[in-house]
């Protein structure tokens, strides 16, 4: 496991690089530090999709015996996370779906739904049993939501419908909207999880130990962050504020973790109050941070003990006229139940205070994620430049071999942990799946003749990184790739150049790296944009850049957003390039203060050749042109004289 003390770190794949460059090796020693797992979708794949009906048959005797009509399973785990460890996988486990977005919904008449966004509806209907499931392509207007869908079964009903789920598993605002859309069904709780009781082979629990994460890159000290935290709970008069999110809890206490594969986190809770600061975890994940917790006197207390704890809590709140806080819209909804005696005291509807903390980077994390891209531009480049070699010398390059390569030329990073997410890298077609993760059985092989998309990013000691280029290796790209790469690449630079008043919501930017590809009827079925954590989660809320409306917070300085325009020709190819941008202050002609735009992070080159020159506008080549000369300013100073991939990287950073 990775360990810190006051005066050292221990990196596991610093050190290996250090004695082996082998990608087996490698890939070896992160399954160790998995305990076992380094792809949780490759260990958990259902190779025979018919075992669907099996498993959905001993979930209907489940449900039958409950008198459930309809059951509800999400993707997630009891922290709400986007993500989940192989062990709290029930839904990819009872679909074989391995998409990080679904909800099933199956109904006792024998009807099996999923609900999943367009990033996943090709690959949802790949791995998913179809005479089994049905995909409902959640973001199509002709797609009831899943309270609209539940509501009709219920108007087609003579008698209350007995809706079963999982209350540690959804928000209390999504069973708000449920039992307002459909209030003549009954809900029932089941806290056991049908599921989970009729999973023979579940694996174990996550069993990884926290970590310090370096105050160098995190800032600020646990106490400032708490004083910070209890400053906003008095401004409600709040006595108890609740924490569920992994990455919240990983970044109020500065620690880190590994649990989830990818997401720098541990299993646990954290409760602050006006004077005192508790964590629930297992014991044993605390053995490396015991004295740093002491000193810091935070509290530690067994997982299981969250619900009662909250409940004398709440009793204490109750009894001082205060309240607890807990934000419904990323708290399981069993964390509220232990309070249904004092509802008066909740605060539910509000953003935690760790929200808008964490999304606006100090400057001590920001300047962690300059260093930590300009390490991911020299891995990204060795890789690159390999990768064009091969190809063009006739060695085959797998969609595997890519994953593994560039888990070797991070890896020479002393400061590199893991891949911030399973690395995508689509060949041809299997480009145009947006969330595509290779396997052995669909992995294809690059040829100069064909293009790849590649999205992969890094978790590094100072920071996350996340980064999309479509590559085309052979000397000849086809002019319909380019025609289309160059309306994506235009949006994307529409964006990254935009200045923008205060309080601007991100739905209101997300046109402008569309409209380049709108113009000739085209689109693409996922948001332009997301937060990044600094070194945490690769997702990160509250803002996001996207059509969806309903997202109404507003950009603010030090906030880092991937702009990620793409274009998808199902059978064909995909293309998305993505830079992550931080946020910053611009000063604007009429002399207005607080306007903002956009500074690029990511120190990758873009392809020039399968741009069509004639189409940019001269503000265009002069981005390009001087994104390109900062890529090689940051990035060559750390790489050897005369390495390969140092010519690649000057070579493709030319000026247009």
């Amino acid at each position: 496991m990775f360990a810190y003390t006051s005066s050292s770190f221990l990196l596991p794949l610093h050190a290996l690089t250090r004695s082996a460059q082998s990608t087996n090796t490698i890939r070896k020693h992160l399954t160790t530090l998995r305990g076992g797992v380094v792809n949780a979708a490759d260990a958990y794949v259902i190779e025979n999709v018919k075992e669907s009906q099996s498993r959905l048959n001993k979930a209907r005797e489940e449900m039958k015996s409950r008198k459930y009509d309809l059951y509800l399973l999400p993707s997630s785990d009891s922290h709400l996370s986007e993500y989940s460890s192989p062990h709290d996988s029930l839904r990819q486990y009872l679909t074989s779906f391995t998409g990080s977005a679904g909800t099933c919904l199956l109904t006792k008449s024998g009807k099996s739904l999923l609900w999943t966004d367009g990033r996943y509806w090709i690959q949802a209907s790949d791995e998913v049993d179809s005479s089994v499931w049905s995909i409902m392509k959640d973001g199509q207007p002709s797609t009831p939501s899943i309270p609209e869908y539940i509501k009709s079964l219920q108007d087609a009903s003579s008698e209350p419908l007995t809706v079963g789920l999982d209350p540690n598993l959804f928000s209390k605002s999504f069973i708000t909207t449920l039992t307002t859309t459909s209030p003549t069904s009954k809900l029932e709780y089941d806290t056991s999880n049908l599921i989970a009781e009729t999973w023979d082979d579940q694996p174990a629990p996550p069993t990884s130990l926290f970590r310090l994460h370096p105050e160098e890159y995190a800032g600020k000290g646990v106490g400032e962050k708490l004083k910070e935290i209890r400053e906003k709970m008095a401004e409600k008069n709040v006595e108890v504020s609740v924490y569920s999110d992994l990455s919240e809890v990983s970044y109020i206490l500065n620690l880190r973790g590994s649990d989830i594969e990818c997401c720098p986190v541990c299993k646990s809770y954290c409760v602050v109050t006006s004077d005192s600061c508790n964590l629930y975890c297992e014991d044993y994940k605390i053995k490396d941070v015991e004295e740093y917790l002491k000193e810091n006197e935070i509290t530690v207390r067994p997982y299981s003990e969250i619900h009662s704890d909250i409940k004398a809590f709440g009793s204490a709140a109750h009894s001082k006229n205060k309240k607890v806080w807990i934000d419904s819209s990323k708290s399981p909804y069993g964390l509220t139940l232990p309070l249904d005696e004092f509802p008066d005291i909740l605060v539910t509807s509000s953003p935690n205070p760790v929200e808008d903390l964490k999304s606006v980077k100090n400057p001590s994390e920001m300047a962690g994620m300059k260093e930590c891209h300009a390490l991911d531009g020299v891995a990204v480049a060795r890789f690159a430049s390999w990768c064009s070699t091969s190809v063009n010398k006739g060695i085959p390059v797998t969609e595997i071999d890519v994953d593994l390569k560039l888990l070797e030329t991070r890896g020479m990073s002393k400061t590199f942990i893991e891949p911030s997410f399973p690395t995508i890298a689509g060949v041809s077609s299997n480009g145009a799946i947006i969330h595509y993760r290779s396997t052995p059985k669909t992995s294809k092989t690059i040829t100069p003749q064909t293009p790849i998309l590649i999205d992969s990013g890094g978790q590094y000691i100072s920071g996350t990184t996340d980064a999309t280029r479509t590559w085309y290796f052979g000397p000849s790209p086809p002019p319909h790739l380019i025609n289309q790469f160059t309306r994506v690449l235009k949006g994307h630079i529409s964006l990254s150049l935009q200045t923008f008043p205060p309080n601007t919501p991100g739905a209101f930017l997300d046109t402008l790296a569309r409209i380049n590809l709108w113009k000739y009827g085209y689109n693409y079925p996922h948001g332009t944009g997301h937060g990044v954590g600094a070194s945490l989660n690769v997702h990160e809320g509250p803002v996001s850049i996207s059509p969806r409306l309903g997202n109404g917070n507003c950009l603010k300085e030090g906030m880092v957003l991937s702009n990620e325009p793409g274009y998808y020709e199902e059978g064909e190819f995909g293309i998305r390039i993505e830079n992550l941008l931080e946020v910053v202050g611009r000063e604007v002609e009429s002399g207005e203060e607080g306007w903002l735009g956009f500074e690029y992070l990511t120190m990758i080159p873009i392809q020039r050749h399968l741009i069509d020159l004639e189409v940019l506008e001269k503000e265009e080549r002069e981005w390009l042109d001087q994104y390109h000369k900062k890529v090689w300013e940051e990035v060559s100073p750390l790489m050897e004289e005369g390495e390969e991939a140092k010519e690649w990287l000057w070579e493709n950073t030319r000026p247009l």
